[in-house]
């Protein structure tokens, strides 16, 4: 996918979080694409509400995009040797990234 979609996407996304009026999302006008992957949005900040970090991934997968907290990273689920899929490791646990 191309950058430019990219782009597009991450605005429609930050106008849906928007509209959420959750308390944990602050400065989404500052979020942006991290390059890394392609699809990352970097939040800038850590989102301590597991409740609304779960909802801030799910929005950016409709969106096709990551957003991302710092220390988060993609990773591999792998169990017993077996790749289970892609995953994002935040402060809390493991949150799945369709394939």
């Amino acid at each position: 996918m191309k950058e430019k979609t990219y782009e597009a996407r991450l605005e429609l996304f930050k106008e849906e979080i928007k509209s959420l009026n959750e308390q944990a999302f602050i400065n989404v006008d500052r979020w942006y694409l991290c390059g890394e992957p392609l699809n990352g949005v970097e939040i800038g900040y850590m989102i301590e509400d597991p409740c609304a970090r779960k909802l801030l991934h799910y929005v950016g997968l409709k969106h096709e995009l990551l957003p991302l907290c710092p220390n988060e990273v993609v990773d591999l689920n792998i169990k017993e040797g077996k790749i289970l899929g892609s995953i994002v490791r935040v402060n809390f646990g493991k949150l799945r990234i369709k394939p």
